[in-house]
């Protein structure tokens, strides 16, 4: 009698799927992907490849409002974070704030980073504010040269102050927290203007390629370098003309550092951290402890000028390490991006056979399962018992094999232990030959090629 066997079959949804006809299936080397990775030109015969079905399909475009689209929306969003920013100073002017008070200060810049965080999202670039751990190490241990000479400095601005005989001020814990809240609010409302909104406004009208993010960055740099000079300097005066061009290239390789960060994590969390705590080393001793003044002016005149030129070249050299290793970082990545506003926009890549689309894989159909309400006669135990919850199984006839004999077991030769003798290389026996030399000996008479005939035993 035959017996059945019970095999388990797996869900429909838990069962791999399989495409209708295995001779449809696309191709590797006609992938679109395939076509990206390939070498354009044949290794043997020089010749372009050419494919059966025409060229390769070209990626899906983005989206695009063209060049003066994008930067009509970039200039739109600054005019709106200038305008929170005089909202702020309104409402300090509404307050009776003093002018020597430092919320006159604060108060426009947290307006103004706020706004520009709003600016960066409904741009389309949420995807830049999150909050990671993981970027605040890369951008620390990225940067951390350019966090030591700020530490330098603040060293050498608290020596400088305790050497002339300062005195610092007594209400220097309140102001050392508005100092930190204004940092804070400075290095969120540059990093999203500029690493967000100048900076990925540029990379998506030239980042196609390598250089043309190597384009942005730079542009990227000289505007923020710009934008930390006063205009209004006296151009006659060639020591201060000098002084605003040192400014804005220590600034702009700043700024490299930084851009070539956002470039690889993606987000400003991390670059807006390091941007306000390099300004707290800055500031902090001089307005915090010892009541100067927090506006900043990078443009010395007088006796002050030729000192604050000799201090940009001092900076401008301890800077050079860092620039060379983020535009070394640069070239290595051979980074190719259109920025956080666009790439979220561009419709993922389908995979196409010459004009026509690839057919999705259909689940198998089910109409060799037997419900489990009749069940076999017999059964044969399996060692992978099948699971209480399987509502369906297969049944698999098996047929009856002959039965094996059984036989008594013939008990092996217990082996003896290995003696020293026994591990003796065997004596040489020499092959049966006529004990005579000068017996004949025979030769093999069947018909040969012409060669010597070869001695029998050979």
């Amino acid at each position: 009698m035959d017996e059945q066997r019970v095999v388990p079959i797996q869900p429909a949804d838990e069962r791999p799927t399989e495409a209708p006809n295995e001779r449809a299936a696309v191709p590797p080397f006609l992938m679109e992907s395939a076509w990206q990775e390939r070498p354009d030109v044949s290794s043997r015969s020089g010749e372009p490849r050419v494919s059966p079905l025409g060229p390769p399909p070209a990626p899906p475009a983005p989206p695009s409002r063209g060049r003066a689209g994008k930067v009509l929306l970039a200039v739109i969003a600054i005019g709106a974070i200038t305008v929170a920013q005089l909202v702020g100073v309104i409402l300090v002017m509404l307050a009776g704030l003093s002018d020597s008070s430092l919320w006159t200060t604060i108060v426009p810049e947290v307006f103004g980073a706020v706004a520009a965080v709003v600016a960066v999202a409904l741009l389309g670039g949420s995807s830049l504010l999150p909050l990671k751990r993981d970027d605040f190490a890369f951008t620390f241990k990225f940067g951390w040269w350019c966090m030591a000479i700020s530490v330098g400095l603040f060293v050498l601005e608290l020596s400088t102050n305790i050497f002339e005989g300062n005195k610092t001020d007594p209400q220097w814990i309140m102001r050392g927290i508005q100092i930190t809240i204004f940092c804070l609010a400075v290095g969120v409302f540059e990093e999203c203007l500029f690493r967000g909104i100048v900076f990925q406004t540029t990379l998506s009208i030239m980042g196609d390629t390598h250089k043309g993010v190597g384009r942005a960055i730079m542009l990227t740099s000289l505007i923020f370098g710009l934008a930390h000079v006063d205009f209004s300097l006296s151009y006659s005066d060639a020591l201060s003309v000098l002084q605003a061009v040192l400014k804005v290239i220590q600034t702009g390789m700043y700024s490299v550092l930084l851009c070539v960060i956002v470039l690889r994590t993606r987000r400003l969390g991390g670059v807006s951290l390091f941007h306000a705590l390099d300004d707290l080393f800055i500031i902090f001793p001089g307005v915090a402890l010892f009541s100067d003044e927090l506006e900043v002016d990078y443009v010395m005149q007088g006796d002050d000028a030729l000192p604050s030129v000799l201090f940009y070249l001092f900076v401008i050299a301890l800077y050079m390490p860092f620039v060379i290793k983020s535009l070394r970082e640069l070239r290595r990545g051979r980074d190719v991006t259109l920025g956080a506003f666009v790439e979220k926009r561009i419709p993922a890549p389908t995979p196409v056979l010459g004009a026509y689309p690839v057919p999705t894989a259909q689940p198998m159909p089910l109409a060799y399962e037997v419900p489990a309400a009749q069940p076999p006669a017999q059964t044969v135990p399996s060692a992978y018992p099948m699971p209480a919850e399987q509502p369906y199984a297969r049944t698999v006839p098996r047929q009856t094999q002959a039965p094996v004999p059984v036989t008594t077991p013939v008990p092996y030769p217990v082996a003896t232990p290995p003696t020293k003798q026994s591990f003796e290389a065997p004596r040489y026996a020499p092959p049966n030959y006529p004990a005579s030399p000068a017996a004949p000996v025979p030769y093999d008479t069947r018909p040969h090629d012409g060669r010597p005939p070869a001695p029998l035993g050979f």
